[in-house]
């Protein structure tokens, strides 16, 4: 199943400025050592789960772009911050006939997600699209529904007998 058909990431790690498009119900990433491959993942996995890794709590002072970060101290504004907004496929969404209308009639759903350098809890700041604002308290509350509903796994590398155990922890559960 299709459910993201657009990724953005701003200042995350490695990744200064990314867009990734047509994604499919499958995709793989592929490139040389240190072309950000794995950390679009952990964007992913910060997104849905507010972690970076494996059992790795989000923390904004690694987390950030250095090269962001150079960049904001080189401006008076100098606003540090990492944004990660992922576009869905309403065609995929189950049910909740009036969030898809309204989501296609608007040009789309989508949903970004910031986290402040100032922020000292890692807590972050949700954008929702325009229209949604407005909407229906039933239409908000279905469009909160589909996103506790989305479950990613972040698995990394398997480097440890612990990484393997949580694999087969989360496999048994689906």
């Amino acid at each position: 199943m299709k459910i993201i058909k657009k990724i953005e990431i701003r200042h995350f790690r490695s990744i200064f400025e990314r867009n990734i498009e047509e994604l499919s119900s499958f995709n793989v990433f592929g490139g040389q050592n240190d072309s950000g491959k794995s950390n679009l993942l952990k964007a992913l996995n910060l997104f849905f789960n507010n972690q970076t890794s494996f059992l790795e709590e989000f923390d904004f002072r690694t987390d950030f772009s250095l090269l962001s970060l150079k960049e904001a101290r080189g401006t008076k504004k100098g606003r540090q911050f990492i944004a990660i907004r992922i576009y869905f496929d309403e065609s995929q969404i189950k049910g909740k006939t009036a969030l898809k209308k309204l989501a296609k009639a608007n040009g789309g759903l989508w949903v970004e997600r910031r986290w402040w350098a100032y922020s000292a809890d890692g807590s972050y700041e949700q954008i929702i699209p325009p229209y949604l604002t407005k909407a229906a308290q039933g239409v908000k509350r279905s469009f909160s529904i589909f996103l506790q509903s989305i479950r990613f796994v972040y698995i990394p590398a398997f480097k440890s007998a612990e990484v393997f155990s949580h694999v087969l922890t989360i496999a048994a559960q689906v």
